[in-house]
């Protein structure tokens, strides 16, 4: 069966939302890649009952309730580094206390994905199992991290990269399910490069505008669910 946004809850859905690319104007030039979207709340995933052990998986956009921005357009942003290049826990923190908004606009999309298993099992994955872009020709600025911890701060950092996945990534590592739901999180930005990310700005093919979607997939006792996000 299908969920309907506005409907109840059904098994076997796939959470769809739309992206539109706009422009924000010259003012601020380096703001210029958007991304109007108009997502479904919750993105529940397939549950499957496997001899009795009923697995689920589900991916929530996070809202903010202290945002200010306007809209969900999705603008430039900088998450803190270290000196590696990897983005660090206080930075993914930093987004969140301000609410994943960047100068009065949205810098970046949350999601929180759950997991669980209705009898518990000895060892689960819990994949990001794609992630990609389209209608971009920039996609080295469109950035993931997945992480732990919570709607406001992040204890530790699980992955991070860039776009178009190149394999999936296990959040979970094989780790124990139970009924009691695995939680992780991922952060989805545009890197900002102090440059304006629209070549109708700046005369390049830094053009990161664009869309994406993603699957996450739950794998445990011979079982195997699915939610899906497009935005």
């Amino acid at each position: 069966m299908e969920n309907k946004n506005g409907q109840g809850i059904f098994y076997g859905v796939i959470g769809v939302a739309t992206l539109v690319v706009a422009i924000i104007g010259a003012t601020f030039a380096y703001f210029s890649a958007t991304a109007t979207t108009n997502y479904v709340n919750n993105i529940a995933g397939n549950t499957l009952n496997l001899t009795g052990n009923a697995l689920s998986v589900s991916v929530t956009r996070v809202t903010f309730a202290s945002a200010t921005a306007d809209s969900l357009d999705l603008v430039p942003a900088t998450v803190a580094v270290d000196g590696t290049g990897a983005p660090t826990t206080a930075g993914v923190t930093s987004a969140l206390t301000a609410n994943c908004e960047k100068g009065g606009y949205t810098g970046c999309h949350v999601y929180e994905i759950s997991a669980s298993s209705e009898s518990a099992v000895t060892s689960a994955q819990i994949k990001l199992a794609t992630l990609t872009t389209t209608n971009s020709t920039n996609t080295s600025d469109w950035k993931y991290i997945i992480y732990s911890g919570s709607t406001s701060s992040a204890t530790s950092i699980i992955s991070h990269g860039s776009m178009n996945l190149p394999s999936a990534v296990d959040m979970h590592a094989g780790a124990a399910l139970s009924s009691t739901p695995s939680v992780y999180y991922l952060m989805i930005y545009l890197q900002e490069d102090n440059d304006a990310n629209d070549p109708q700005n700046d005369g390049s093919t830094n053009d990161a505008t664009g869309s994406y979607s993603g699957t996450v997939e739950l794998t445990a006792a011979g079982g195997h669910v699915t939610a899906n996000f497009t935005a």
